[in-house]
């Protein structure tokens, strides 16, 4: 992997030091200048076309340069790409499964836009794409966009609002949101404002906040004594320690309000994908290798995923492969679905563990719950 990661160096930098921009600035201040001098009568008409002229041969001289130089990093990177990854993910066996999960896929784009707070490119891409939109959705996230950028700024008073409005649900998840927001304005006022103003602010907001915070907000008001003296404060790292990313605290609790996860599900795919698609593509081109008869049915394979992708239990069946199905525990320790158990029992009292030898009694089996 070393040699693609130093040609992906080397294509950003060159991406970096591209003077094609400023080439083509350069061009039109020039343009815009010899337009104004003709105007005024300053040069002739025929020697502004010469001039023009030999702007515009300067400007594609110098932007052909720049791209055979661009050209030339990427054909490196490209190769060094293809020598690497042999794999073909371009053949029809993955890009059916992307046609297939293609709505899903849309959908994921526009969401992850909405998140970045791209609602021009959100808007344009759900139209071309055909996404539905959903507009209290799309209202939710212009909220959290504006919210987070003023909490950027240094401005609480909106995500202090907003907090407060929603003190019932915060307290239900057990966020401390709204006092770190409150914290985090005290601290403001007692830094910049008279210390009385920050006794005021204190006293008519942590109130709310005794049950679960008082030993911080005991220290917090202890440490205004030392308020004539804060080098020797033994509070003092209250104040000098960095406060909590209020944007992403923030950012995390009005997501989980919506019951959407804080990781984008765009990001999550690729995460996943990038981990998964070399054991598809080798499964895919075994399956298309062979000839149907000898292509076993229902087959499939499993992805070893990191722990950050394992959000919730979910049962497999098995035989059915089906992931809504219920699970009984066998007899013997093994685990299949409701219908598979009733197929496999036929009719009967009896079935055999599809992994073991040991005949199971139907009625035995105990429904699990995940």
């Amino acid at each position: 992997m070393n040699d693609v990661v130093a040609t992906q160096k080397k294509l950003e930098a060159k991406y970096k030091s591209s003077n094609s921009i400023a080439s083509i600035e350069h061009a039109i201040e020039s343009l815009q200048q010899l337009r104004q001098q003709l105007q005024d009568g300053v040069v002739s008409e025929t020697a502004a076309q010469d001039m023009m002229g030999d702007s515009v041969r300067t400007l594609c001289r110098n932007l052909g340069e720049d791209q055979k130089e661009t050209y030339n990093v990427h054909a490196k990177h490209s190769k060094a790409i293809a020598k690497r990854f042999k794999a073909d993910i371009a053949s029809d066996p993955v890009q059916n499964v992307i046609h297939d999960q293609r709505p899903l896929v849309d959908q994921a784009i526009v969401m992850h836009l909405l998140r970045q707070g791209d609602f021009t490119n959100a808007e344009a891409f759900a139209r071309e794409a055909s996404v539905a939109r959903d507009d209290k959705l799309w209202d939710a996230f212009k909220v959290l966009y504006e919210i987070t950028t003023s909490l950027s700024r240094g401005e609480l008073s909106d995500a202090i609002a907003w907090a407060r409005a929603r003190r019932e649900h915060l307290q239900q998840r057990r966020s401390s949101l709204e006092f770190n927001l409150h914290k985090a304005q005290y601290i403001r006022i007692y830094q910049t404002s008279h210390v009385f103003e920050a006794i005021k602010y204190a006293q008519q907001e942590f109130p709310a906040f005794g049950k679960t915070h008082m030993k911080e907000i005991q220290q917090l008001f202890t440490a205004l004594t030392f308020h004539g003296n804060r080098d020797k404060s033994p509070y003092g790292h209250l104040f000098a320690s960095p406060q909590p990313a209020l944007r992403e605290i923030f950012a995390r609790d009005y997501l989980a309000l919506l019951q959407l996860g804080v990781t984008p599900p765009i990001q999550t795919t690729v995460e996943a994908a990038a981990i998964a698609l070399p054991t598809l593509i080798k499964l895919a081109s075994l399956k298309f290798n062979k000839p149907a008869e000898q292509e076993p049915t229902g087959s499939g394979v499993d992805i070893d995923l990191p722990a950050k992708f394992r959000h919730h239990s979910v049962f497999v069946c098995p035989v059915m492969r089906d992931v809504s199905a219920t699970g009984f525990l066998l007899a013997c320790g093994h685990v299949i679905g409701s219908e598979a158990l009733q197929g496999l029992a036929r009719g009967t009292n009896k079935l055999k563990c599809i992994y073991c030898p040991t005949l199971s009694n139907v009625a035995e089996a105990r429904q699990l719950i995940f």
